[in-house]
């Protein structure tokens, strides 16, 4: 690679005080790309806890600086969202640090506005990478017609689109966002997610998600699972949780009269935490209405873990019968099959094939070599009008 960058990383979603998961793989990609260039990431964020109109918070993780503007909300959000993102900008500039060579956005809907701004201001070339799930037009229906227009005029001002599956960027393009696309997936850290060691006694299959039942349908997961333990000839147990309304799942379960031999349930927890129980899980198990590629899978892979998911979203471009097993959204009756499948084989899994394909497609060095092709191409063979 060539010498280092300077990325200024903006968003719509970002880790903050405020809410401390929210675009938790937008920071997963900034660290990937900070082992190779010197990135600054800019978050502009409402916090209603304020006493004072706005507060500036800095953080420096190696060479990755976080730079975090708090605001009040006010009587007009859209001017003190604007007046955030201006206080940044100058934060940032005195103290010397506004030197960047390229803007990477991530999430254009609703802040892909700064990318305008920036783009506009400081003409540097713009990546976007997009994780949005309301894209997905063939899964979620239609968005309204304000976020279509929207869309396609923050596109006129981006070099790249980077999504992080083919099919989501395939999504966009039926809304008339045009451009260069390239696909760019969710990233891993197989320093902390690794196979661990697994008990051949009871397979445990793990479901972590924000427990929407809307998006991720719980409720369907409990009833296939309910039908697959009546079945099963090994015994199997379930550990479901996430940063969601857990509790409401774990009443369901007991109407379904699951035992706490088979299921249990936990609430939010670390990155460490998470990858403690799939050191320990054989399956992760999704069942979701509509996906792009959830950090959850590439985890799981990484950690030697085989994934049974509803084929959704860009899921199967990944997930092919080596690494597991893929159900219709919906069909209950296929996931418990498949529940009892898993179960079977799972002794025989090939875990290290598994990691090495994390590794190679998801890790951290990767991803930011896929970047650093997109970045070099872009400062090499464009140059902002």
């Amino acid at each position: 690679m060539s010498e280092p960058l300077h990325i200024l990383f903006t968003s719509s979603w970002f880790p903050s005080r405020v809410h401390p998961t929210l675009g938790n793989f937008v920071l997963r990609h900034a660290e990937s790309v900070s082992t190779v260039h010197k990135v600054h990431v800019l978050y502009i964020t409402q916090d209603k806890s304020l006493s004072q109109p706005m507060e500036i918070v800095d953080e420096h993780r190696d060479d990755l600086r976080i730079t975090i503007v708090y605001f009040r909300k006010g009587k007009s959000g859209v001017w003190n969202r604007w007046k955030a993102l201006r206080a940044g900008i100058s934060h940032i500039q005195s103290r010397g640090e506004w030197n960047f060579d390229l803007l990477h956005h991530n999430v254009m809907w609703n802040e892909g506005w700064q990318a305008v701004v920036i783009r506009k201001r400081f003409r540097l070339p713009v990546v976007m990478t997009e994780h949005w799930t309301g894209y997905l037009r063939d899964q979620r229906g239609k968005i309204p017609k304000r976020i279509v227009l929207f869309s396609q005029w923050v596109a006129r001002y981006v070099s790249v689109f980077a999504p992080v599956t083919d099919h989501l960027g395939k999504n966009m393009k039926q809304y008339g966002i045009k451009g260069r696309y390239q696909t760019v997936p969710n990233v891993v850290d197989t320093g902390l997610f690794s196979a661990g060691s697994k008990s051949s006694e009871t397979i445990h299959f793990l479901h972590v998600s924000s427990l929407n039942d809307a998006h991720k349908n719980i409720s369907g997961i409990l009833r296939a699972w309910k039908v697959a333990v009546q079945s099963s000839s090994v015994p199997i147990h379930l550990n479901l949780g996430g940063d969601g309304p857990w509790e409401k799942y774990r009443d369901l379960a007991i109407e379904l009269g699951l035992s706490a031999e088979t299921i249990s349930f936990f609430g939010e927890k670390t990155w460490e935490e998470i990858a403690d129980m799939m050191h320990v899980s054989h399956v992760l198990l999704l069942f979701s209405n509509y996906e792009n590629l959830p950090c959850v899978i590439v985890e799981s892979l990484a950690s030697g873990m085989r994934i049974l998911s509803s084929s959704v979203g860009g899921i199967s471009e990944h997930i092919d019968t080596f690494k597991g097993e893929l159900v219709d959204a919906g069909d209950e009756a296929a996931l418990s099959a498949a529940i009892l499948r898993e179960a079977d084989q799972a002794s025989q899994v090939d875990r290290a094939s598994l990691v090495n394909y994390a590794d190679v497609h998801f890790g951290k060095p990767a991803i930011a070599r896929s970047f650093d092709h997109i970045y070099q191409s872009l400062l090499k063979n464009q140059r902002p009008q």
